[in-house]
């Protein structure tokens, strides 16, 4: 941990790569998460490989030919998805940073300290997703010709840009709120991070379009897999390869904010320490001038002492 207390760009980077390896020492919860997720997609019909083909697995059929109940069914695997992965997420810290054992239990009934981290990360995810589809929005719609309604658009945008800026910029407060269920200390992160936002900011955007990246790929192959040899199995296999690698990815920010979590306390803890010796240094000045003045005037008075005695033995 001495090498990676100062919150610099090298040091959150490398710190985030060393923790990386408690995922391989937890590979168990990926797999029964993304096998959940997976049966999930099965049950609402949100099959992705496979049914490009024309000789279509029995699996691509199982959604309606309804719009409206297909589009329910869909609505309901986003929100299932979004809490697996919240889910994933809380247990996943907890076994790799807080040493804690899987209660399998819990998948079926989740206690409340797992409830409220879940609905922290959804909400965290939201904060990142809607501004952007917002922004996105205001970019495509067309210029208004009137100047000041096309200001206050602006502005918006700038609002929602904002918005983005702080919720990457607080990312290690996620990690004390997993640490913490009773608050995630956002305000003393933003504090820590005063002047030194560009380091968040910057190793944020460039691990996600790192794994961005890695899930435009992965996606790609599974198509490519699922379209040469089309059954069941190899559709099955493709749907649960995918989660795998988005649990992937959402270990891997978590483990990111960890990091600058960890990072930003002892770089606290490290501000305590010279505080706390610069308010003993001036005590132990005082001290020790105390001390000087006191010896100065003992000397004193023993010098006039003896000036007196001489003075007297001479009379």
């Amino acid at each position: 941990m001495e090498n990676t207390r100062r919150y610099t760009f090298l040091s959150v980077f490398l710190y985030t790569i060393d923790l990386t390896k408690k995922m391989l020492s937890n590979w168990l919860v990926f797999v029964v998460y993304a096998a959940f997720m997976t049966l999930a997609t099965v049950i609402c019909g949100q099959i992705r490989y496979g049914c490009q083909a024309q000789d279509k697995t029995f699996l691509c059929n199982i959604m309606p030919q309804q719009p409206e109940i297909g589009l329910i069914l869909s609505i309901c695997y986003l929100l299932i998805a979004f809490l697996l992965a919240a889910f994933f997420t809380y247990d996943f810290y907890r076994l790799a940073f807080k040493n804690e054992k899987l209660k399998w239990q819990s998948f079926l009934l989740p206690d409340k300290a797992k409830l409220k981290a879940a609905f922290a990360f959804i909400g965290y995810i939201l904060c990142l997703i809607i501004p952007i589809v917002m922004e996105f929005l205001i970019l495509r719609k067309a210029p208004h010709p009137d100047w000041r309604i096309e200001f206050i658009f602006f502005a918006i945008m700038f609002g929602f840009v904002v918005l983005n800026l702080l919720t990457i910029r607080i990312f290690a407060g996620l990690s004390r709120f997993f640490q913490n269920t009773e608050g995630g200390d956002m305000i003393s992160v933003m504090r820590q991070t005063s002047g030194k936002s560009a380091v968040a900011v910057f190793m944020f955007l460039l691990f996600a379009g790192i794994l961005n990246l890695l899930v435009i790929k992965t996606n790609g192959l599974m198509n490519q897999w699922s379209t040469l040899d089309n059954n069941w199995a190899v559709v099955l296999g493709a749907e649960f390869c995918c989660n795998l690698i988005l649990l992937f990815c959402c270990a891997f920010m978590i483990t990111f904010a960890r990091a600058q979590d960890e990072i930003l306390a002892a770089q606290e803890v490290i501000k305590v320490e010279d505080s706390a010796v610069e308010d003993v240094k001036p005590q132990t000045l005082v001290k020790d001038h105390k001390k000087t003045k006191a010896k100065s005037a003992l000397k004193a008075t023993r010098a006039k002492g003896k000036t007196m005695r001489s003075s007297r033995k001479k009379k």
